[in-house]
């Protein structure tokens, strides 16, 4: 049996023992169960990564478009007869900066509004409020029909009295800018809303400028806002923004591409941590040099020459 030496100080294996190093190998190459579980979790979180990355593909579509506010109404022509011919009348007389306090009018104009169709509302709707024109100059806002965008900071059901049995709340709210002192504005809407989070969902809200309104705020300021007459009202949902199929599948692979080098990458360290397995037929150093010093090929008692 012939000896392969490798190096200084590796162990020698016999020459013949091709079948010992396939089982060193294959030792090697073998992993724990333990291991192959945790491989595979790591496989399913990288899925998980990348589905949710992708989900605004999947997504539906808002449930009503967004609304486009950037251009502002302006308010033209004689006010005064425009506010004589609208709802029979009914804010010919509307006091500036008084209090929620309601009348007659007041129920009519209601009446009117609920009366009309939500497209026909929406089609007469010129454009966005100019708060600050609108508390600065009411009257010549009054019966404009405005559209405005705001986070909801209060919506709750108030009993009209006088109304009849088609009318027996409005909702009364308020919206405004997020840090809930700019741009607020009050409004009675006529019809139900859907389900609302206060000062978390942003509404959108059409309504006809009916006069500012004086209330003391939670603050305990006074403030003088503008009050809306409310037909139309929704939760704003931003736009969705849909992959294209190259850019999914693109992300899909790059996805796919990380998870086998991971998967690569934990097997590799896995098998570098298992030593090898010496073969069970090997022998020590010390038993193969006494074998053939008995066989008169090495004398172990020779000194070394140079």
């Amino acid at each position: 049996m012939g000896v392969d030496v490798v190096g200084p100080r590796r162990r020698l294996l016999p020459s013949g023992g091709r079948s010992a190093q396939v089982g060193v190998v294959g030792s090697v190459m073998r992993v724990p169960a333990n291991r192959v579980i945790s491989i595979l979790g790591v496989l399913i979180a990288i899925g998980a990564l990348g589905i949710w990355m992708s989900r605004e593909a999947f997504l539906q579509k808002p449930r009503t478009a967004p609304t486009e506010l950037s251009r502002l109404a302006e308010p033209s022509g004689d006010r005064q007869a425009i506010v004589s011919g609208l709802f029979q009348g009914a804010l010919v007389n509307a006091a500036d900066g008084t209090d929620f306090s309601a009348g007659p009018a007041y129920v009519r104009l209601l009446e009117h509004v609920q009366g009309m169709s939500a497209e026909d509302f929406s089609s007469r709707v010129s454009g966005r409020l100019d708060w600050e024109d609108a508390v600065a100059h009411p009257a010549q806002w009054r019966g404009e029909f405005v559209r405005m965008r705001g986070l909801c900071a209060q919506l709750e059901p108030v009993k009209v009295r006088g109304a009849g049995e088609d009318l027996p709340d409005v909702y009364r709210g308020f919206i405004g800018q997020p840090d809930g002192l700019s741009e607020v504005v009050a409004f009675d809407a006529v019809v139900p809303p859907g389900p609302v989070e206060i000062n978390k969902d942003v509404l959108d809200v059409e309504g006809v400028f009916y006069r500012t309104v004086r209330y003391e705020a939670r603050t305990g300021v006074m403030r003088e806002v503008p009050y809306l007459i409310v037909r139309n009202l929704s939760v704003f949902v931003p736009p969705v923004t849909s992959l294209s199929t190259g850019a999914l599948l693109l992300r899909i692979g790059l996805v796919a591409a990380v998870a086998v080098a991971a998967a690569l990458l934990m097997l590799r360290l896995s098998a570098r941590r298992r030593p090898p397995i010496a073969s069970a037929g090997s022998t020590g150093i010390r038993e193969m040099f006494e074998a053939r010093a008995r066989e008169g090929r090495l004398d172990p008692n020779r000194p070394k020459t140079e």
